[in-house]
């Protein structure tokens, strides 16, 4: 199965365009609490999404299902939880959370009213993944890469691939029957680390999620909505194309490309 991509916006148009190309996922995302202290320096993605996205983002998805990145739990949690849901969100995804009290929050406050994901981001919340894994209701898990890295004074955020920690992560939600992925993916060919080698390596470990990194695409909201469709076919095209690649693949095919990235990501830490 391809992965399930995650594309970001706050713009009913785009999210059209994403319905059309048959992106899994419209994301309006309101995490900003503690978010630009943590990564204020370096060039991720933090939002501007507001709850009163959320409507008009909703009327134009007929299929698509509409996730909702809430804040971490704070005084003010329930009231967002219920504003996002009465405004139509289908999934709402937990952020930064560092005990299994939060997360117990979280689902009481959703109450199976929407499925209920994890951004599973601290070095904390991996301490007690199991602790995490025996709640009921947890219908997702995503592993945010870059806020990890952080939290456990990594330079580069795919340094927590190096971690044994790391697959074991994997290997446990998987075992659990969860769906799960992690961090994002840019086009083919783009990035520091390329993107098909963290593609075949989501294959490897089991993964079926990723974010559609900010710099998948840029587009230009004036332009005509058979335009901005094109232009997202078009980006997209290679990395189906790639993911019916790997299909075909062995199992050697993976362990060979776990090494190079591997090999890849212990060089620019290196430098």
């Amino acid at each position: 199965m391809p992965l399930k991509l995650m594309f970001f916006t706050n713009n009913p148009r785009f999210a059209q365009a994403a319905e059309i190309c048959r992106i899994d996922f419209v994301v309006i995302d309101l995490e900003i609490i503690g978010k630009l202290e943590r990564q204020g320096h370096k060039d991720t993605r933090i939002s501007h999404h507001l709850l009163q996205d959320i409507a008009p983002v909703r009327q134009v998805l007929h299929q698509t299902p509409l996730m909702v990145r809430i804040n971490p739990i704070h005084a003010q949690s329930a009231h967002e939880i219920e504003l996002a849901l009465h405004q139509g969100a289908d999934i709402l995804m937990l952020p930064y959370f560092k005990t299994q009290a939060e997360v117990k929050t979280f689902l009481s406050l959703v109450r199976g009213r929407a499925k209920s994901y994890l951004l599973l981001e601290t070095k904390e919340a991996e301490a007690i993944l199991d602790d995490i894994l025996d709640l009921p209701g947890i219908d997702a898990i995503h592993i945010g890469i870059n806020d990890l890295a952080l939290s456990k004074g990594y330079s580069f955020l795919f340094q927590t691939l190096l971690d044994d920690s790391f697959s074991e992560m994997c290997g446990k939600i998987r075992a659990h029957g969860l769906p799960f992925g992690f961090g994002g993916i840019a086009q083919l060919g783009q990035g520091l680390i390329p993107a098909e080698k963290i593609i075949a390596e989501h294959y490897r470990l089991g993964s079926t999620m990723a974010i559609m990194a900010r710099s998948f695409i840029t587009l230009n909201e004036d332009r005509p909505l058979t335009e901005i469709v094109a232009a997202l076919e078009a980006a997209l095209a290679p990395v189906r194309e790639y993911e019916s690649f790997l299909t075909r693949q062995e199992s050697e095919f993976f362990l060979q490309n776990h090494a190079q990235l591997h090999a890849m990501i212990r060089e620019i830490i290196d430098d």
